[in-house]
């Protein structure tokens, strides 16, 4: 007798579909989930992002430049942005904590 290996017996197979869930699944987050604050170079990118995708580059080209522009400016003028961020680090710490 020639059975072919595996076909035979209790071995049962996983149907592909749920293998493939099963693998791409994520874990869902909870309903409410806390939040990070901005830092300030984010903010800056918030601010300058839009004039770069404008020009129409892509999005490693708009990383690159948006660190080179940051990178750039003086203390003072990354001061406000530093700024909105304490702002917004304070902000979330009181968020989070009603969660």
């Amino acid at each position: 007798s020639t059975a072919k290996k595996g076909s035979a017996g209790g071995a049962k197979k996983k149907p592909k579909a749920a293998a493939k869930a099963k693998a791409g699944a994520r874990a869902k987050a909870p309903a409410r989930a806390e939040r990070r604050p901005l830092s300030a170079y984010l903010l800056f990118c918030r601010d300058n992002r839009q004039s770069l995708v404008d020009r129409g580059l892509g999005f490693g080209a708009i990383a690159k430049e948006l660190a080179g522009m940051w990178n750039s400016l003086t203390d003072a003028d990354k001061k406000p942005y530093s700024e909105l961020a304490e702002r917004d680090k304070e902000k979330v710490a009181t968020e989070n904590m009603a969660l």
